[in-house]
């Protein structure tokens, strides 16, 4: 690797910031290139700059693409070859134990009683959740349960969903817009932890896919990482309050938007809805915790792996589809 990629070992431990700062003498310049720092849940001087970099070379390449009828036609299609391969396919049942025996995998329990047996499970539920609430941590090696602990959860988020009759397209509007109330990237990263509404991402799909609108209708959904303070209690007055302080910013970019808002769906007269996402990455998207640094498919349970953002290579659709395919690979190999 050293002598083909010699560059990628180069900045393999470098932050964001260090190599914007390497290359870029305008402030604002840095700010305009790195903006995108918050689809990755860290500031540019605690982000890894290969990852960023992933992301931005897909962007410039290859173009960003979204699924036509949302993202949920993805999941519909990889269910449906899931189904015609033979498999069942069980929804709204939680399990609640991963059975082992001396770290061999037996099975799952579910919370209907009911008990699966199986010699591989594959968990892309939250890591920490997986070894402490599925499992008796005392199957574990203290060495791997301790990495766990000293790994670095991302932050939460929150995304606010409206429906504005508003015509987006003719206002000019793209898929993806970027807020931020000021060129310091790391400010608006503390003032956003802090409770204040500093940056947002504003995504309208309804501007490239209008089927997924009543015609004359669009979607808005803009999301927000969420203070710290709330990830452990966030009570409905807080709530409201963050709501509220979205819609103050969109309308920075819409106004007016407040008197153009439309039921969400036809089952409410609610014009918004939020949703809680968190922790949105997985672990937080540190060099320290990115690509072989992030915990592998093959835990040290035998029969037991990982799929999704918690686990390598990393987070994003595409880098999650590898995941799953990788631990699927592995329990073919081991059943062969």
């Amino acid at each position: 690797l050293p002598f083909q990629s010699p560059r990628l070992v180069q900045y393999m431990n470098a932050t964001l910031a260090q190599v914007l700062d390497q290359y870029l003498a305008e402030p604002r310049a840095r700010v305009a290139l790195g903006a995108l720092c918050g689809y990755l849940g860290l500031p540019p001087s605690r982000l890894s700059f290969l990852l960023w970099a992933g992301m931005m070379a897909l962007y410039i390449d290859d173009g960003a693409f979204a699924v036509r009828g949302s993202i949920q036609r993805l999941a519909d299609a990889i269910a449906a070859g899931i189904v015609k391969q033979g498999a069942e396919l069980l929804f709204n049942c939680r399990v609640t134990k991963i059975r082992t025996a001396e770290r061999c995998v037996q099975g799952v329990e579910l919370e209907n009683g009911q008990v699966v047996f199986a010699s591989s499970v594959i968990s892309n539920i939250e890591a920490p959740a997986t070894f402490h609430s599925l499992l008796d941590p005392a199957e574990l090696p203290a060495s791997y349960l301790s990495r766990i602990e000293r790994m670095e959860p991302c932050a939460s988020a929150a995304s606010l969903c409206i429906a504005t009759d508003l015509d987006l397209r003719a206002l000019g509007f793209v898929h993806e817009s970027t807020i931020v109330k000021e060129w310091d990237m790391e400010r608006v990263w503390q003032r956003s932890r802090a409770g204040d509404i500093a940056g947002l991402g504003v995504t309208t799909p309804t501007v490239d896919d209008p089927t997924l609108a009543p015609p004359g209708q669009h979607l808005v959904s803009a999301t927000a990482y969420l203070p710290a303070a709330a990830e452990t209690h966030f009570p409905p007055e807080s709530r409201d309050q963050f709501c509220s302080a979205i819609l103050s910013e969109i309308e920075t970019i819409l106004p007016g938007l407040r008197q153009h808002l439309i039921p969400v769906t036809d089952h409410t007269d609610q014009p918004f809805y939020l949703q809680i996402f968190g922790p949105i990455y997985g672990w937080a998207t540190t060099p320290q915790q990115t690509g072989f640094n992030r915990l592998p498919n093959q835990t040290p349970i035998r029969g037991l792996y990982l799929a999704g953002h918690w686990t390598q290579p990393g987070h994003g659709v595409m880098t999650v589809v590898f995941s799953g395919q990788s631990a699927a690979q592995r329990v073919l190999r081991a059943s062969s």
